[in-house]
C-alpha cells in the first residue's frame, strides 16, 4: 500500500489512472454481515448475525487527499479560465503531498512521534515492554496502586526509545523552514509556466530541511 501511495505521488497521466485501479483493487466499498451457526446446551442450533465492517477506499495522495481544488484555489487566486488550471492543480497537488512527506520525516527525525506500532504482534509489544522502550504519560498516575487495567495500558504509556527525548525546538525551527520553501513553490505554481514550476516543485520534494 505504502509502496502504491509512493508511486501515485510521482505518475502522471496513464500510469496514474493503472496505479489507481491497482490501489483500490485493494479495497473495498461494500460492507457484508455472515451468519454464524452453533448450538445451545439442549443442542438446538442457533443462527447469529455479526455485521461486519464497511470499507471504504482510500483516496490516494495524487488525486486530492492533500489539495483541494474548491478549498484552496480561491485562496491561491487561480481563475476557472485559466487554460493551465488543470495543471497547476496537478502541481500544487504534489507540493501539498511532498510538505505532508517533509513533516512526518521532520517528526520523525526530532523523536516526536512515538514508535510505529502498525506492523507489530503481541510479541514485539511484549518485548518492548521487556527492554523499557516505553515511557510513562504520567508518573504519579503509574505510580498509583490498585488502579491497573490491561484496556488502560495505551492511556499510561508511550511505546518509544526513551534516550530519544522529543526536540521540539529544533523541530519547530526546522517546520518554519520548510513551511517557508512551500509557500514559495506556491507562488511559483500560480505565477510561473507550469512547466518552469515544475522544477521549483521538484527542488521542494527532494530537499530536506534538518
Amino acid at each position: 500500500m505504502n509502496r502504491l501511495r509512493k508511486e501515485l505521488m510521482n505518475a502522471s497521466g496513464k500510469r496514474e489512472d493503472k496505479l489507481l485501479k491497482e490501489y483500490n483493487k485493494l479495497q473495498t466499498t461494500k460492507s457484508y454481515a455472515k451468519s454464524i451457526t452453533t448450538s445451545d446446551e439442549f443442542g438446538n442450533s442457533i443462527s447469529t448475525i455479526v455485521a461486519g465492517a464497511a470499507f471504504f477506499p482510500l483516496i490516494p495522495h495524487s488525486i486530492n487527499e492533500c489539495f483541494n481544488p474548491k478549498q484552496e484555489n480561491k485562496k491561491m487566486h487561480i481563475s476557472s479560465t485559466d487554460p493551465h488550471r488543470a495543471a497547476r492543480e496537478h502541481l500544487i497537488n504534489r507540493a501539498y503531498c511532498a510538505r505532508e512527506e517533509h513533516n512526518s520525516e521532520l517528526e520523525k527525525h526530532f523523536h516526536i512521534v512515538d514508535t510505529d506500532t502498525s506492523d507489530w504482534s503481541f510479541e514485539d509489544f511484549t518485548k518492548a515492554v521487556k527492554d523499557g522502550m516505553f515511557e510513562f504519560r504520567n508518573k504519579e498516575s503509574a505510580a498509583k496502586k490498585g488502579v491497573f487495567s490491561i484496556y488502560d495500558v495505551s492511556r499510561h504509556i508511550r511505546l518509544r526509545d526513551p534516550s530519544k527525548p522529543a526536540n521540539h525546538g529544533a523541530f519547530k525551527a526546522a517546520e518554519i523552514k520548510m513551511f517557508d520553501a512551500f509557500k514559495s513553490v506556491e507562488d511559483s505554481i500560480v505565477i510561473k509556466e507550469p512547466k518552469d514550476a515544475l522544477n521549483d516543485v521538484d527542488k521542494f520534494r527532494k530537499a530536506t530541511f534538518h
